[in-house]
């Protein structure tokens, strides 16, 4: 919704709960928040040297509903890769791993 929550999380563990208590985002670290919704999806985001990393945890009943940058979360590494229009990529090479990524780019 566009609210900027940044004054309520200026402390680690600062902890923000939306009005309608869907989400709460908690200020874990420093570097680090973790943004947990209703139906137990969480998501962490960490910033080292100037990169951002996000852990993504999902509920079991997510179990083959997913795609796109999350893969598929079918407990089988090599088919996470798939690009929005079907191509699967290898995950163990650097360049298709890069290809993947950005083959699920928001045009400008």
């Amino acid at each position: 919704n566009g609210t900027d929550i940044s004054d309520e999380l200026s402390e680690v563990n600062d902890t923000y709960t939306n009005d309608a208590e869907t989400v709460e985002v908690i200020r874990a670290s420093e570097n680090s928040t973790e943004t947990i919704f209703v139906n137990g999806i969480s998501i962490t985001t960490n910033i080292s040297v100037g990169i951002l990393h996000y852990t993504i945890a999902l509920p079991e009943e997510f179990k083959g509903q997913t795609s796109g940058l999350v893969g598929n979360f079918n407990d089988n590494t090599t088919d996470d890769l798939i690009s929005v229009n079907g191509t699967l990529y290898d995950p163990q090479n650097e360049t298709e791993i890069y290809e993947f990524g950005e083959s699920w780019k928001v045009p400008n």
